[in-house]
């Protein structure tokens, strides 16, 4: 679908009309005034999130909650644990530095997919970083409040969910080199989303947030209790069949 654009009225030197197109800014903020709390809480009796971990096979996520992989481009989902399968489809990534030591390949999958869910004990994403773009669709649940920094520190927030006329969206997109982490919204029972990664996600690229190296950006303010206690780096054991 086209873009729309607002018009900003202007007149010329003769003071005819003319109309300027302006693109729209994005919802920028520089920071929490307050603390962000995550308040985590036992989970209640609910059906419809029962139901989707036992039909989708949603199984733990190294960022809490539930996940699957979905797709991975030319390969069988799961098997390569979060990593690039060299035996699926590829595309050169040559410009790509690894997160992780060691790392040589520019190659990475095409694109990978998969679900993701908060429910009521991780409500939470906490702060990541990943070298690719992620689309984030809303699928099912409670709405999702994203928090992303950007690299010069500006803060930008988005609200995944269903309510489009309260300025919910039900897609977005967080450019690869962004901060993010999100939070579920107060009372849900479950958030379900879906997340395309391109090009297709390995654990290579991605590394957890840290109090040391988000202090200086003017967006964490106030977003200080989403860093990840624990930032572990070897995720093997979440992709258990």
């Amino acid at each position: 679908l086209p873009q729309v654009h607002a018009a900003e009225t202007r007149f010329d030197r003769t003071g005819a009309r003319e109309e300027a197109v302006v693109p729209p800014q994005k919802p920028a903020v520089r920071g929490m005034d307050q603390a962000v709390q995550i308040h985590a809480r036992e989970s209640g009796p609910c059906p419809q999130r029962d139901s989707l971990i036992k039909h989708l096979r949603l199984v733990p996520h190294p960022e809490g909650g539930y996940f699957r992989e979905t797709y991975r481009s030319g390969s069988q989902p799961m098997e390569s644990m979060g990593n690039t399968d060299y035996s699926g489809a590829l595309m050169d990534t040559p410009e790509r530095d690894s997160f992780k030591e060691g790392a040589t390949t520019p190659q990475r999958n095409v694109m990978t997919s998969i679900y993701w869910m908060a429910t009521p004990e991780r409500p939470n994403l906490w702060w990541a970083i990943n070298k690719s773009d992620h689309v984030h669709y809303y699928q099912a649940g409670a709405a999702l409040t994203y928090y992303i920094i950007h690299p010069d520190g500006k803060l930008e927030k988005h609200v995944l969910g269903p309510n489009v006329e309260k300025g919910e969206v039900m897609q977005f997109v967080v450019q690869g080199g962004r901060y993010k982490c999100a939070l579920m919204e107060d009372g849900g029972d479950f958030a379900l989303i879906g997340e395309a990664v391109a090009p297709g996600f390995d654990f290579h690229d991605f590394r957890f947030g840290s109090e040391e190296e988000m202090s200086a950006l003017e967006g964490f303010k106030g977003l200080e209790n989403f860093v990840k206690p624990d930032r572990r780096r070897n995720f093997d054991e979440y992709y258990e069949k």
